[in-house]
């Protein structure tokens, strides 16, 4: 009678070993392409805003407006349908051109604008990259591929890294527009004045917003140093903060760029969740000094 061979991966877990309770991450990193999917399709269908990356790529081909703005009718719906998908299975062939989707559309403000806030646009969307391109690490399908340690690591990284340039970035804007206003102090003080104090002056709230800002930036830093699990949560909330702002200024209305947004408090909180299931944390353990005795 023969045995059943195994192969050097099943008998061995240390050469593609697969982390526990990967399951919870992956769900919230579909519930958050799904949602950033569903706010650039609503972008454009409901708030009629333009595609700015269509458009770019459209023009240079010479085609008449009205069959650019036909073609960006599709890709919002196509958007959505990627929405949808990716709540249902996730799969590379849908993830891949939802990342270069999104990273043409971060790039175009860059390429055609010249304020700070256009030059840090690729570094505000870096959230929105990064969580298609972790999910596609962690929940690879077609084929079907168990994520290994290796995968949801360089998943991690992505995210943080991504959370931190995302921080950086706003921060920097809402120290720079605290000085010289801008539309992001205007929306902040909006927000402020509709859910707290609603007879509170314009320059009375600049030092709230550079706070603010100088908060991001500290978290960003704190993030980029370490692995702490207090400062994913503190990312998460401040994630949450920023993305809901627009609804808080502009009600219902403002739902779009929540959606569009809430990769902010997705990344770290996929972090977060990822640390606390998967990975042990472990006392430090101090190491004495042997000293060797004189020889007799």
């Amino acid at each position: 009678m023969t045995l059943p061979t195994s192969t050097s991966a099943d008998t061995n877990p240390f050469e593609a070993p697969q982390p526990r309770d990967i399951r919870l991450t992956q769900v919230i990193l579909r519930v958050v392409v799904a949602m950033q999917c569903f706010g650039m399709a609503a972008a454009h269908l409901h708030h009629q805003q333009p595609d700015l990356f269509c458009e770019l790529i459209l023009k240079s081909r010479d085609l008449p407006a009205d069959q650019i703005s036909n073609i960006a009718d599709i890709a919002a719906y196509l958007l959505a349908a990627c929405g949808v998908f990716t709540l249902l299975r996730p799969a590379t062939l849908v993830l891949l051109p939802l990342i270069v989707y999104q990273a043409g559309t971060a790039i175009v403000p860059a390429l055609q604008g010249d304020g700070l806030y256009s030059r840090c646009e690729p570094a505000l969307q870096a959230t929105q990259i990064a969580v298609p391109l972790a999910l596609m690490l962690v929940d690879f399908w077609p084929p079907r591929i168990k994520p290994s340690l290796a995968m949801c690591l360089a998943a991690m990284t992505f995210l943080k890294f991504a959370t931190a340039a995302a921080f950086i970035a706003h921060g920097l804007i809402c120290i720079d527009q605290a000085r010289q206003g801008g539309p992001l102090l205007d929306l902040f003080h909006q927000a402020f004045r509709r859910g707290i104090r609603e007879n509170f002056p314009l320059q009375d709230f600049q030092p709230v917003l550079a706070t603010l800002g100088a908060i991001e930036v500290g978290l960003a830093v704190a993030l980029f140093t370490g692995r702490s699990r207090l400062v994913m949560a503190a990312c998460a909330a401040t994630g949450l903060l920023i993305a809901s702002v627009s609804i808080a200024a502009q009600g219902a209305q403002g739902y779009r760029q929540c959606l569009s947004q809430i990769s902010l408090m997705g990344a770290p909180l996929a972090s977060l969740v990822f640390h606390l299931t998967s990975v042990r944390e472990q006392l430090p353990l101090y190491l004495p000094e042997i000293r060797k005795s004189p020889p007799a």
